[in-house]
């Protein structure tokens, strides 16, 4: 599975749903990591985007 909130593989072991409501519909079903997410990988920008 990906997690929805940080897009990194995981283990059944580490997965965690949340129902997130619709406001005029369904909605959905979150996967995340159970606790915290690992750290993100740090953005670089190029430097005429500065």
């Amino acid at each position: 599975m990906i997690c929805d909130h940080c897009d990194r593989p995981m283990t059944p072991a580490e997965t965690e749903t949340r129902d997130m409501p619709g406001a005029s519909g369904a909605g959905r079903t979150l996967y995340l990591h159970k606790g915290r997410c690992p750290a993100p990988p740090p953005r670089t920008y190029s430097p005429r985007n500065r």
